[in-house]
């Protein structure tokens, strides 16, 4: 089994939100630098960000922290939330993220995804779908 701890980040911090609500989140006191450091201590080797803003946005809001935490190598980084166009994914895979996340890009957007996967390639992109059974249909799922 693998375990892939995530860091959820709102304004360049650590958040949790209750029930998706960004009315009710608990901020921790590690910055996300911090607690990705933290992680790769305790043996993890992939760690998923998630910008919460960037995804509420639909675009990404926390470039700086994403940069900090995809610059620690020990890492893989997986990074999700708010990447809308290829010119989004090019800049996280500069910046040192290993893999982006594509979620509502896969429905909304089919042909950008499809875009995005053909410049990347499938070891690159993750779609992460639900409850969208004629996409898991086209794939034989």
């Amino acid at each position: 089994m693998k375990i892939i701890p995530a860091i959820d980040i709102i304004k360049g911090e650590c958040v949790r939100l209750t029930r998706g609500d960004f009315n009710f989140k608990k901020v921790y006191k590690d910055s996300p630098l911090a607690f990705a450091k933290i992680l790769e201590k305790k043996g993890f080797k992939i760690l998923h960000i998630i910008d919460l803003e960037g995804s509420k946005a639909g675009r990404i809001a926390n470039w700086p922290t994403i940069r900090k935490i995809a610059k620690n190598r020990g890492l893989s980084v997986v990074f999700g939330g708010g990447v809308r166009r290829e010119a989004e994914a090019k800049k996280l895979f500069e910046a040192g993220v290993n893999k982006v996340i594509l979620g509502a890009l896969v429905v909304k957007e089919p042909a950008v995804f499809e875009k995005i996967l053909k410049k990347f390639g499938p070891s690159k992109i993750i779609a992460a779908v639900h409850k969208f059974k004629h996409i898991l249909d086209s794939v034989g799922v």
